[in-house]
């Protein structure tokens, strides 16, 4: 079962002990620089000019807890995973999968939510029959 506390916490370490750069670090430094791929709505998105979305209210409230001011930068997923692992950013967030491949180069926080989201149709619908 989904318990937000365990994803908050589990996410808190991920950033607080793993992807913190020496750079922004520093007592006098306050910001959180988060790498974000802003077209995986609802997780992350702009809209009306503002960061919105899942992953994006959970770096908010990261932020808050650790006493630090997110400031996001858009990147392409490809170019997301690279400012991650080159440390040009603190941390990701984009829908961002584990895999053997991308573990070599970065760590991972424990998933922090599954989805097996369908969509649903009358039991006597045909309009499936149409999908190529």
């Amino acid at each position: 079962m989904f318990n937000p506390k365990i994803l908050i916490i589990s996410t808190i370490f991920l950033i607080v002990f793993s992807g913190c750069t020496e750079d922004n670090t520093g007592a006098n430094n306050q910001v959180l620089t988060v790498g974000v791929c802003t077209d995986l709505a609802p997780t992350s998105y702009i809209e009306d000019g503002e960061f919105k979305g899942f992953e994006v209210e959970l770096i908010y409230e990261i932020s808050k807890r650790l006493d630090l001011q997110p400031e996001f930068i858009v990147y392409s997923f490809s170019g997301l995973l690279d400012a991650v692992s080159e440390g040009e950013v603190d941390c990701g967030i984009g829908y961002i999968g584990k895999t053997p491949e991308r573990q070599l180069k970065m760590d991972f926080s424990r998933p922090y939510g599954y989805t097996y989201s369908t969509i649903l149709v009358r039991s006597d619908s045909t309009c499936w029959n149409k999908m190529p």
